[in-house]
């Protein structure tokens, strides 16, 4: 059942690990519940003018969490968005802190075995660069993120599970929000 207008979340933000779909299915829900999609890595390429892996190469991770704590800050403004949040963002005590306050902060929860199928190696994530093609370095680095990042993302709101198509993984979203089609 659908929340009435006075209930339904500022937004909805999707967190979770690198591959858990939350930029493939936070379209998907945009599209089903008629509010745009945000996707905060591309706002913050937006606004540093260059892509995440070169914001990380040419100044570094620390500089790439404080665009991305700028980029958090601004969602506050923002009504009616589904926001695909990057991978490490919730680890940020402060970050989790303005995700609340910006709206229903949802976890797409994705089995470790499922990560590593999803990501290949050689893909272009700063933070998996060190696997340079080796499946198993790949593994291990996925499962040890994971593991240091279950914490933050278990702080969420809403859990949802990410396995499935993402039609389905969208509805699980929206159901779980009290979200229906075209919620405005």
């Amino acid at each position: 059942m659908a929340r009435p207008a006075a209930e339904l979340p500022r937004n909805v933000i999707l967190t979770g690990f690198m591959g858990s779909g939350k930029t493939t299915v936070g379209r998907v829900l945009a599209r089903r519940i008629g509010w745009r999609f945000l996707d905060l890595d591309r706002e913050v390429e937006r606004r540093a003018g260059m892509s995440v892996a070169a914001i990380f190469r040419r100044r570094g991770e620390e500089a790439f969490r404080a665009a991305e704590y700028a980029a958090i800050r601004g969602l506050c403004r923002r009504r009616c968005r589904v926001v695909a949040v990057g991978g490490g963002a919730p680890v940020s005590a402060r970050n989790r802190a303005w995700l609340r306050r910006a709206g229903l902060v949802v976890w797409l929860r994705v089995p470790a075995a499922e990560l590593v199928r999803r990501l290949r190696p050689g893909a272009s994530r700063p933070l998996l660069a060190p696997a340079h093609g080796d499946c198993r370095a790949l593994a291990r680095l996925v499962k040890g993120l994971l593991r240091r990042r279950t914490a933050a993302y278990s702080r969420a709101a809403v859990a949802v599970s990410g396995s499935g198509s993402s039609a389905r993984v969208a509805a699980r979203v929206a159901a779980r929000a009290g979200l229906s089609a075209r919620a405005r």
